[in-house]
């Protein structure tokens, strides 16, 4: 399973409870509020435990966070040692 494949089953698993049919990786998890504060947190901690990165207090951002898209990005930047 590749990033953007785990990323999106644990957004489904975690914040849709498994519901496919309202599931767009290429909506915004905010605006459409299928992630609020709190699981905003619950995601940030996701991905700093599985991929062995840590975002630093600027980056926590929603736009950084918003999609799936964005958040593979920032992951590969944050893998590679950059800085979002």
């Amino acid at each position: 399973m590749n990033n953007r494949e785990e990323i999106s089953q644990f957004v489904l698993e975690n914040f849709l409870q498994g519901d496919e049919k309202i599931f767009n990786p290429d909506e915004s998890f905010f605006e459409s509020k299928k992630i609020k504060f709190d699981g905003f947190l619950e995601l940030i901690c996701f991905l700093e435990e599985r991929y062995g990165i840590l975002f630093r207090d600027d980056e926590l951002i929603p736009k950084n966070f918003d999609t799936v898209d964005k958040i593979v990005g920032n992951v590969k930047l944050k893998t590679s040692g950059e800085t979002i």
